[in-house]
């Protein structure tokens, strides 16, 4: 947006007008999960696209121009009650960039996520993580499985550090 405006200033064109429309958060969300599709970013686009059923669940009257700290806060309360800890703090954390954007098209003067201070904002807790020593790995090693492939991936895994999605990738 702001390399498109540089340009239209250095051309001499008018200068486009911000949007002055307002929207229901979630209709919002819906153009920029197209915009994330037209991206090629899948993923994200249906992190934006999961956040938008909760909006539409709990807020579904919310402007973006009128949303407020407290709206948001209403709308995550049951959010929290109802998602593991990390899943909440993944789909707060999703909102910020879709109010930036917002923000950047001209739809609102103030992005209210930054209102949030720290200990407001849904927290993940500490998760308890099992490793597995090298005699484990001997045994998977010498166990038999029934599709072999996937032990030798799973044992590539253990040995190369990678992760399930960075040997996907190697294919």
């Amino acid at each position: 947006a702001r390399a498109r405006k540089t340009l239209a200033i250095q051309s001499g064109e008018p200068e486009a007008k911000p949007k002055t429309k307002d929207m229901f958060v979630s209709d919002y969300l819906e153009e920029r999960v197209r915009y994330y599709l037209g991206r090629g970013q899948e993923g994200y686009a249906r992190l934006v696209s999961s956040l938008n059923k909760w909006v539409l669940r709990y807020a579904h009257k919310m402007t973006i121009k009128t949303a407020t700290k407290q709206q948001i806060q209403e709308l995550f309360a049951p959010i929290c009650r109802k998602l593991k800890p990390m899943t909440a703090k993944n789909s707060f954390l999703t909102l910020n960039p879709q109010l930036r954007a917002a923000e950047r098209d001209g739809l609102i003067k103030h992005n209210v996520f930054v209102e949030f201070a720290a200990h407001e904002k849904p927290r993940a807790t500490e998760s308890e993580r099992a490793y597995l020593t090298i005699e484990d790995i001997r045994r998977l090693a010498q166990t038999k499985a029934s599709i072999e492939a996937v032990q030798q991936a799973f044992l590539f895994t253990c040995f190369s550090g990678l992760r399930i999605s960075d040997i996907k990738e190697l294919t």
